[in-house]
């Protein structure tokens, strides 16, 4: 079963047919709940000004494409597809190496692709 939190951003995966005005649309996440014996979620998708309940195994996490580079002798990169949160502790990770270094010494780096 998927599992998401408040606020966590979203892409609608579901199923096609009445419901294929949502396919592939982003949100956000604005509540979680049970209902009997049923895990609904509340999401708010960009450019909607309501919020609809779904099944949570019609969403995924949304991901987003970064690069993260190192700044050495070889200068390397790789493109990986994360979530918001992963990007913050990947970026996290970075400050703290990246910390005190000398400008000539190696760095890692990581941006957003395409925007």
């Amino acid at each position: 079963m998927a599992e998401f939190e408040d606020g966590q951003r979203v892409r609608y995966v579901g199923v096609e047919g009445l419901a294929s005005i949502w396919k592939g649309r982003v949100g956000v996440v604005k509540d979680v709940y049970r209902a009997t014996e049923q895990m609904f979620i509340d999401v708010q998708f960009e450019g909607v000004d309501r919020v609809v309940s779904f099944d949570p195994e019609d969403f995924e996490p949304f991901r987003e494409k970064y690069e993260i580079e190192n700044a050495a002798e070889d200068y390397t990169w790789t493109e990986m597809e994360l979530t918001d949160p992963e990007a913050a502790l990947i970026q996290r990770v970075i400050d703290g190496l990246n910390e005190n270094r000398r400008t000539y010494a190696p760095t890692l780096g990581i941006k957003k692709v395409g925007k």
